[in-house]
């Protein structure tokens, strides 16, 4: 069973960023039933919550999840939903080859259920694990699910992940996935706004690399998934990112949770110059969006300074 346990500061990411988003999304593209993929948890807290809203319903939900407990207690909390029983990483972003037989089956199941009008990874982990060749095969999730979605049908997409390495803090770590990021994505977008970013991230690096990780993530997260989106989709940033710090057991370790929306373009619009600056565009907006993080906290955790009543900090990474 996960050893993340629930919070104010979680609820409050819920109730903001990811109920709003739904709400806001739902009204303008009509969707009424939305299908819904997930990682919910033991309890699946958010999603009994959208469904006594009337904002989804058990047989539109498929919940992934590794861990057969876990899975169990899923069914027991969400009876009629889809179980998909794996690792989403393995299954969206592994190559076929290197997966078992019975990994194979269920990746062809869970691939015949998209596509899907909204889908939160609420994961535990870092954003942007590396593998052995030190490239991240989260974005390899990333590109599968796009490569998924219909090209006519927008879509939510909810990321909740660790702020900082689960496995040790290496300034080599963050080094490389700043690297990747700009080989990967500057000669595609201004170099100016490339620049402009990483000294950010150096000016308000702080004392512990800990808190330059997440600065990195802040950014490279929303600027990987913007240029995997296009030309297929518009994809911006629904809101400034929130942060906030979980806990697991003795420990405390800084989450981070974006959402992006996924619109669609008209068939007749070229994929040309006005999709590359719409790309732009929606860069420079995410990026203004970072400034913006919002971090969430109480005193109860007293790794932050604060007070009993929930608050809300945007100056969290300059003061930190």
């Amino acid at each position: 069973m996960s050893a993340f346990k629930d919070s104010q500061e979680k609820q409050y990411v819920r109730e903001n960023l990811w109920i709003n988003g739904i709400l806001s999304f739902l009204g303008n593209s009509g969707v009424n039933q939305p299908r819904y993929l997930c990682m919910p948890g033991s309890r699946a807290i958010f999603e009994k919550q959208l469904i006594e809203m009337g904002k989804a319903s058990r047989d539109n939900i498929v919940a992934c999840e590794i861990d057969n407990t876990i899975a169990s207690d899923i069914v027991v909390a969400l009876p009629g939903c889809k179980i998909i029983r794996g690792n989403i990483d393995r299954l969206l972003g592994g190559p076929k080859d290197r997966l078992s037989s019975p990994e194979q089956r269920t990746q062809e199941k869970l691939f015949s259920l998209f596509p899907f009008d909204i889908i939160n990874l609420d994961y535990e982990g870092e954003a942007m694990p590396l593998d052995h060749n030190n490239l991240s095969y989260r974005i390899r999730v990333w590109q599968k699910i796009i490569e998924r979605q219909y090209p006519t049908r927008p879509f939510l997409f909810f990321l909740n992940t660790l702020g900082q390495p689960n496995r040790g803090l290496k300034e080599e770590h963050s080094r490389i996935i700043r690297d990747y990021i700009i080989k990967d994505i500057a000669d595609h977008f201004k170099k100016k706004i490339i620049n402009d970013m990483w000294k950010k991230v150096e000016s308000l690096g702080g004392k512990q690399l800990s808190y330059k990780y997440s600065r990195i993530c802040l950014y490279a997260v929303p600027m990987k998934i913007i240029f995997l989106g296009f030309p297929k989709f518009k994809v911006s940033l629904l809101t400034a990112p929130y942060t906030y710090v979980g806990r697991t057991g003795g420990n405390k370790s800084r989450m981070i949770c974006f959402a992006f929306r996924f619109d669609t373009y008209p068939e007749e619009l070229s994929a040309g110059v006005k999709r590359d600056k719409d790309k732009y565009a929606n860069l420079e907006q995410a990026i203004d969006l970072i400034e913006k993080t919002v971090e969430v906290y109480s005193e109860e955790d007293d790794y932050i300074l604060g007070k009993y009543n929930l608050k809300t900090n945007s100056n969290w990474w300059e003061t930190s």
